[in-house]
């Protein structure tokens, strides 16, 4: 299990997943595994701007 966030587009498409790689306390450590230096996304070109 992991500690995760997902970007997701306004039609519900999944545009990203991050893994938390530094775990932070006992009970982070206990109940997620860390993941990798890189985030998961497809293959197309996440874009856009703040408001």
């Amino acid at each position: 299990m992991f500690n995760s966030a997902q970007l997701i587009s306004a039609d519900g498409t999944r545009l990203a997943n991050h893994r938390k790689t530094h775990l932070f306390g006992c009970f982070e450590r206990d109940h997620f595994t860390p993941g990798t230096s890189r985030s998961s996304r497809p293959s197309s070109t996440v874009s856009g701007s703040a408001s």
